[in-house]
């Protein structure tokens, strides 16, 4: 993963992060494959 200059970018990834452990503990795990997840970490920052 590219690390940018926004902090959104970094804030969507950890949270991206976070649930996805929270949806394996709990054992639904279909949600998680299903969540677009990754496009809004790639998002270019914006000036």
């Amino acid at each position: 993963m590219t690390t940018t200059d926004s902090p959104t970018a970094t804030t969507t990834a950890t949270t991206a992060t976070t649930t996805a452990q929270d949806d394996t503990r709990t054992g639904d795990t279909m949600d998680t494959a299903t969540a677009p997840a990754a496009p809004p970490a790639r998002t270019p920052p914006r000036r």
